[in-house]
């Protein structure tokens, strides 16, 4: 079993697929003929999706705030500039080495710009999945799990998942889904695969829902084949269980390998809306064939689709190939699409012809040119493309593209740079650059003869721009420190980042460390955002003394004046400033080889003016804890503390039990209940003093790694 935080990881079927990050337990159970996958999970929040294009620069960027940490999941996707459903490329990232995040102010900074668009200028999304605190909402309880069970020859395996989300707000009702799911191996080569699932959940109006799948698939050596019959109802399914919702869709699909040089594909499906007489149907098949350095590809494709009471089809002819030449420098590349026998209207599926050449100067550098054409009974583009790719030495990437789009509307030039560098300059100091550019060339020439309405495309940021990035950084063991400094000139948004930290250690376990992060923004109203963040620590824990301090200072200064930003901020036309002053001390002692008593003192003082209405408060918290250590593994404790408000003349006092467990050498699990609690961010450990029961889990790296410099309790001290 697993205590504290988890990925769910539910997706073994396709209907019950749950990914989430949550805290609280899981567990698995594999054997031979059962499996078992578990979690559950006390939840009074709320989950949220947030993408954001990349504007050139490391952050801050804007999610919601009061994020429950460790919660969240980002990646930065490329999708398609005309096409957002088509997603080039993924990439998933991991908080410290990727990105910084502050859960309270619900910020994201990255470790390294991120570009607006990649160099065929399709855009780049930053994609947050996390969770918020929920203040009109109970703690519920939130889990789920599949029981898998296979007969002795392992040809049949049926399996039952369940998912109970618990509400936070609105309904004060729960999210539910139940699915089972059966998968038989006929022979060898040939397999079928059925699930069927019901959901009841908010967006349903509480109404069951219903999805089934059933497929069969056969392998032989030179073949696979799929035969697939989907069905879901418009509002099935819990979180982001939404694709092709509301369908049922009937298709095949075929892969035949006639020889080692020659592939054949080919796919059917017929697809249809469950609430209108919409629908589709596609029937597809192609050849590829590679000789040497030639590869080329042909095929058919026929669409029909109804919508809107509207009946299109089209038929298409599919060409293709790329031919590089004996040297390996020069690759030639097309693709044609052209409709033959189609319906009057071809906007949903133009004629489409793409030429290109690639050619590589010389290892590590590619300059290329392309030119695309598509025509319909809407209008003709024409799409000319040149650029250069070229790794300039170790560590160092240049990339720059140029695009001229032609359409009814007018012609659009556009230009983008990409320049990176990273080196060493010494055995201990390391650094890196970048520039990162976008910028429309000249004045959008619109067309006269422009007479109907443009389809609205992806919305991208065609805000021109110019991003500098600089970092210098050492890893010395006594002394390490890091800086970056970025700056943003854009037509919308302008953003100056500062970031600076040090850390010294010091002779048998002590060890002084600070760092500054400071961020700028102002857009074209005049609206501006400022954050500065300034933190001072000192450790003091030598090898061999019974006695343990940590102590660190927080200053945190927010100011936003007039405007509205275009990110998901809003200042709302509001002149605001926060001050924050924050004092955290922790103090340990050990008494014996099984007593250790351990004290926190934090005191706060916050000033705050909005609109020149001013305010001040003074906060203070203490709490003392005992623990007992039973065995080499397992240990008790008694704690209490208060957090008194001085202005208010609010006092809350807290006081609970805990049980702790050391399953490996220095980590330690501590699970506890508080009959009386309190809350308070600003202060370390403010999620063990909440009234009610608690996990918590720490793992002892080294003096110079604590974040929030806590103290690791019970016998991870040893």
């Amino acid at each position: 079993a697993l205590f504290g935080d988890y990925h769910t990881d539910m997706n073994v079927t396709e209907l019950a697929t749950y990914e989430r990050v949550l805290n609280g337990i899981k567990t698995e159970y594999n054997s031979d003929r059962v499996s078992i996958n578990a979690f559950a999970s006390e939840v009074d929040n709320a989950h949220q999706h947030r993408e954001i294009v990349g504007d050139g620069t490391s952050g801050l960027y804007y999610l919601t705030p009061n994020i429950i940490p460790n919660s969240e999941t980002i990646k930065i996707e490329t999708r398609r500039r005309h096409h957002s459903d088509e997603i080039v490329e993924t990439r998933n990232l991991v908080r410290f080495q990727d990105y910084d995040i502050d859960y309270d102010a619900g910020t994201v900074f990255f470790m390294s710009p991120i570009a607006g668009h990649d160099s065929d200028f399709n855009p780049n999304f930053i994609i947050a999945d996390y969770d918020s605190y929920d203040e009109e909402a109970n703690k519920s309880i939130t889990a789920g799990g599949r029981i898998a069970v296979r007969s002795s020859d392992k040809r049949l395996e049926v399996g039952v998942s369940a998912l109970h989300e618990g509400r936070t707000a609105n309904s004060g009702k729960a999210d539910q889904l139940l699915a089972g799911d059966i998968t038989y191996q006929i022979t060898d080569d040939t397999k079928i695969h059925a699930e069927v699932a019901s959901s009841n959940t908010e967006k349903s109006n509480f109404q069951d829902s219903q999805a089934y799948i059933v497929e069969l698939e056969k392998e032989i050596e030179n073949m696979e084949a799929r035969l697939y019959l989907k069905e879901r109802d418009e509002n099935f399914g819990i979180n982001s269980q939404e694709s092709e919702n509301g369908t049922r869709k009937v298709g095949a699909e075929l892969h035949y390998k006639l020889n080692k040089k020659t592939n054949i594909d080919a796919e059917v499906f017929r697809q249809n809306k469950l609430d209108s007489e919409d629908k589709k149907q596609l029937a597809e098949v192609s050849v590829e064939h590679e000789v040497d350095r030639l590869k080329v590809t042909a095929g058919l494709r026929h669409t029909k689709e109804t919508k809107d009471n509207k009946n299109l089809s089209n038929n298409a002819v599919l060409l293709g190939g790329n031919y590089t030449t004996e040297n390996g420098k020069v690759t030639y590349r097309s693709t044609i699409e052209k409709n033959i026998g189609s319906s009057d209207d071809t906007s949903f599926a133009p004629d489409r012809a793409v030429v290109g050449v690639d050619f590589r100067i010389k290892e590590g550098m590619t300059v290329f040119a392309e030119h695309e054409t598509t025509d319909s009974s809407e209008e003709t583009t024409h799409n000319n493309r040149v650029g250069i790719n070229k790794s300039l030495w170790q560590g160092a990437n240049l990339k720059s593209t140029y695009t001229q789009e032609k359409t009814a509307q007018g012609q659009g030039d556009y230009a983008s740079l990409s320049l990176s560098q990273k080196l060493k300059l010494t055995d201990k100091i390391r650094a890196d650059f970048s520039v990162d550019q976008f910028k429309a060339v000249g004045q959008y020439k619109r067309s006269e003869s422009f007479r109907f309405k443009q389809p609205k495309l992806q919305e991208t940021p065609h805000e021109d721009y110019t991003a500098y990035s600089i970092g210098l950084g050492s890893d010395d063991k006594d002394l390490s420190w890091t800086t970056r400094l970025e700056q943003r000139n854009g037509e919308k948004t302008d953003k100056i980042n500062f970031q600076a930290g040090v850390v010294k250690s010091l002779d048998d376990g002590k060890s002084l460390n600070a760092k500054v992060d400071h961020s700028y923004s102002e857009d074209s109203q005049g609206a501006t955002k400022k954050r500065l963040k300034l933190s001072l620590g000192a450790t003091w824990r030598p090898i061999k003394n019974d006695f343990i301090l940590f102590n660190r200072f927080d200053f945190l200064d927010e100011e936003s004046r007039s405007g509205t930003f275009t990110d998901n901020s809003n200042t709302s036309g509001e002149d605001s400033q926060t001050q924050k002053f924050i004092h955290n001390m922790h103090v340990n002692k050990k008494f014996g080889d099984k007593s250790q008593v351990s004290v926190h003192h934090g005191i706060k003082h916050i000033k705050d003016n909005n609109n020149d209405v001013t305010s001040d408060s003074t906060v203070d918290t203490a709490s003392l804890e005992y623990r007992y250590d039973i065995n080499k593994k397992w240990d008790v404790g008694i704690h209490g503390g208060y957090l008194h408000d001085w202005d208010e003349e609010l006092f809350q006092s807290m006081a609970g039990l805990s049980v702790g467990v050391s399953p490996t050498e220095n980590a330690w699990l501590s699970m506890g209940y508080n009959v009386e609690g309190f809350d308070d961010k600003d202060f370390d450990g403010s999620s063990e003093k909440t009234k009610g029961f608690y996990l918590n889990l720490r793992y002892k790296f080294n003096q110079d790694s604590f974040d929030g410099n806590l103290p690791i309790r019970g016998n991870a001290n040893n």
